[in-house]
């Protein structure tokens, strides 16, 4: 409850307490892990991954977080080999091949990215996450034409309000939803998002 309340600091000692209780489990030492990467304690929680990995290899939850973590470090090379892990274990959950993407966006092989983020939306269609990814990778490889088609379809599925004050709440790497993390975004990309916005409303008062 506390952590889906957002009250991260109760959430981990609640998982704490649930972990020294029953010492072999992996769930609650995940959900500790998971706790502990959102109050920023990076380190701490890749410890306990790391524990559950040692002894669950294929338990991809934690194979997941844990390259989210790495990723969040700035540690991207290290992030990919668990990515593509996780990938041979459920080839078909889009959000880890958003993952990868977003491992090789940070390495800078933006056309590498931009494979595995059109196959996560070839699968989830809507995913924002995706779209949003797509659409700072496309900027920061300077591929404007594409920015602009993501962007038409962004602007009419989404309130520009929701919008812009989610990527207001998103200046660094964070998990979304607990699988996913959502892209580092900066000026660029919200000015880009309100302008083609401001155009969308042009068009519209024209009739």
């Amino acid at each position: 409850i506390y952590y889906y309340k957002g009250d991260i600091d109760n959430a981990v000692q609640y998982w704490k307490k649930s972990h020294e209780s029953s010492p072999n489990g992996s769930k609650p030492r995940y959900r500790l892990a998971l706790a502990l990467t959102k109050s920023g304690r990076l380190n701490e929680a890749l410890g306990h991954v790391n524990n559950i990995i040692s002894k669950r290899p294929e338990y991809i939850d934690a194979l997941n977080l844990k390259g989210m973590i790495l990723l969040m470090q700035k540690r991207p090379r290290a992030a990919l080999p668990l990515f593509r892990q996780c990938i041979k274990l459920a080839p078909r959950k889009g959000r880890l091949l958003i993952n990868l993407g977003a491992s090789f966006h940070i390495l800078g092989d933006y056309d590498k990215a931009d494979l595995f983020f059109q196959e996560a939306l070839r699968g989830t269609a809507r995913d924002r996450i995706a779209v949003l990814w797509r659409i700072k990778n496309q900027l920061d490889a300077g591929d404007l034409s594409a920015v602009d088609a993501d962007l038409e379809d962004l602007v009419s599925r989404i309130s520009i309000d929701k919008l812009i004050a989610w990527l207001h709440k998103c200046f660094s790497l964070k998990i979304y939803k607990d699988e996913v993390l959502s892209p580092e975004n900066d000026n660029k990309l919200i000015e880009t998002i309100k302008l083609k916005y401001l155009r969308k409303m042009d068009r519209i008062g024209q009739f």
